[in-house]
């Protein structure tokens, strides 16, 4: 379910990347006002849309679940915190070079708009490979696969670090853009598994909001690196992963508490 989610996400960034592509083009500007429209389209959409219900009739007063009581909770449980944050730090080394910087290093390589235009397509077309999240999971394991997959992100950041040509940038960005699409399914997996309260949403904003801030303070890092010299940027990334696989394999030593009920 969560492979298909993410999918869903991925073919609308392919159609917003074809038409900029191949209508679009540099015109910024109406770039922007098709954004704001879409956008617009899509706030108008979500109000059609329904709560997910129980099926059981309990009091609201009962059904609370205080914000701050749940933050607290989740400060207190060290295994999921550890997990949160490595997928935090792996989520924002991906969004930092794939979606930013990745397009400083085309430039460096020589490409020109239209070609980083194409290219963004591809990278969005490989995406969809976050279908077959499941498979890989069975296949491997649960805790291989956020192995491999923490491995592997990180040494495409140490290519893209080492490397001044375009096309070994291209695929280790598209590696990383891949790493990543399997990566969501199966992390939102763990975190949905890890809730039996009937607050399932105030937990997961609880974790949303813990997963933003670190991701607020890694911008600052990437920004102030990346300014230097683009290549310390991408080091950061492969550094940024590493650390990700070691707070993973560290929650994985403690018991994935549920401490909310």
């Amino acid at each position: 379910v969560f492979s298909i989610y993410e999918n869903l996400g991925e073919a609308g960034l392919l159609c917003s990347a074809a038409i900029y592509a191949g209508w679009m083009k540099n015109q910024y500007r109406l770039a922007g006002g098709w954004t704001m429209l879409v956008y617009g389209v899509a706030a108008f959409l979500s109000l059609g849309i329904q709560e997910v219900s129980t099926g059981e009739k309990e009091k609201r007063k009962e059904n609370s679940l205080l914000f701050q009581e749940a933050f607290r909770q989740l400060l207190k449980n060290k295994s999921l915190l550890l997990f949160l944050l490595a997928v935090a730090l792996f989520q924002e080394s991906h969004h930092m070079i794939v979606i930013f910087l990745n397009q400083l290093q085309y430039i460096k390589c020589g490409a020109d708009n239209r070609t980083i235009a194409y290219l963004s397509m591809l990278v969005t077309f490989c995406g969809l490979a976050g279908g077959w999240s499941y498979r890989m999971t069975q296949k491997l394991g649960e805790k291989n696969s956020f192995l491999f997959l923490f491995t592997c992100s990180s040494l495409c950041c140490m290519f893209l670090a080492a490397t001044d040509g375009l096309f070994l940038s291209v695929i280790c960005i598209l590696l990383f853009h891949i790493c990543n699409a399997l990566l969501q399914p199966l992390q939102s997996a763990v975190q949905n598994r890890g809730i039996v309260s009937k607050q399932r949403a105030t937990l997961l904003s609880v974790n949303a909001v813990f997963m933003d801030g670190t991701m607020a303070l890694t911008d600052l890092a990437f920004g102030r690196v990346a300014e230097t010299r683009l290549s310390y940027g991408m080091l950061l990334g492969a550094a940024l992963c590493i650390i990700s696989l070691w707070l993973y394999l560290k929650s994985c030593k403690m018991e994935m508490q549920v401490p909310i009920k």
